[in-house]
């Protein structure tokens, strides 16, 4: 007999087969989890989407919506708001004080925030019922702001001399009266302790905060210190 010839049958056990019958189940049941993770993972980046665009349309209405409704608001308010005097002879630029609701970027001090003194002092007092600071120090020393914010307008009145007048946000703004050698000018963003002049000649400066327009006790913001 001719082995070579011999047509032989690959001979298989009824284990071999369980296997193979196994390994075809598995592969038909691993198609379906793949495609499950495409659809998860098209998923998962259309949801990223849509998070990067509503962020894009926050950014944008941050940017040129909102600034123009608080110019308007603004703007309003400037008109209702009740001339500022100082007790006589405040000159026109004190006139209408303009006030923004919010405060942006600027840092907003709330009323219930202590204020710095803005000058190493030597003396101090309270007139027209606390509602005027009046601090004595070296004449040439510098004045330091009291609270964080914006100038709002550099002047000079008739009888308290050169000013600065600063806007903290909600409605509340301070004066710095008597002032020489003014360093800031309007618009100009301030933090606390930033340098605003030197007191004057004779050694006095002057200190008024007003909320909506209105003369504040200034002790219900600034520790005065006793120098008696």
């Amino acid at each position: 007999m001719d082995l070579e010839k011999l047509e032989t049958t690959p001979f298989q056990t009824a284990e071999t087969r369980r296997r193979r019958s196994a390994m075809r189940v598995n592969l038909h049941r691993t198609r379906p989890s793949a495609h499950r993770e495409r659809i998860l993972g098209a998923s998962m980046l259309v949801k990223i989407g849509v998070c990067v665009a509503a962020l894009i349309l926050v950014l944008v209405m941050e940017m040129f919506v909102f600034p123009r409704e608080q110019e308007g608001h603004a703007a309003a308010l400037e008109a209702q708001a009740p001339a500022v005097t100082d007790g006589g002879g405040t000159d026109e630029t004190l006139g209408r004080l303009r006030f923004v609701d919010g405060g942006g970027l600027v840092g907003v001090f709330a009323s219930g925030k202590r204020w710095h003194v803005p000058v190493e002092a030597t003396g101090a007092s309270l007139l027209d019922d606390a509602r005027l600071l009046q601090l004595q120090a070296e004449a040439g020393s510098a004045v330091s702001l009291s609270a964080g914010g914006e100038v709002r307008a550099v002047g000079e009145d008739s009888e308290l001399g050169q000013y600065v007048r600063i806007h903290h946000g909600e409605d509340l703004e301070s004066i710095y009266y008597h002032l020489s050698d003014i360093c800031v000018e309007p618009g100009q963003p301030l933090l606390l302790g930033d340098t605003l002049g030197k007191v004057a000649g004779d050694g006095t400066l002057y200190l008024r905060i007003y909320q909506t327009g209105a003369p504040q006790d200034v002790e219900t913001y600034v520790d005065v210190p006793d120098y008696s």
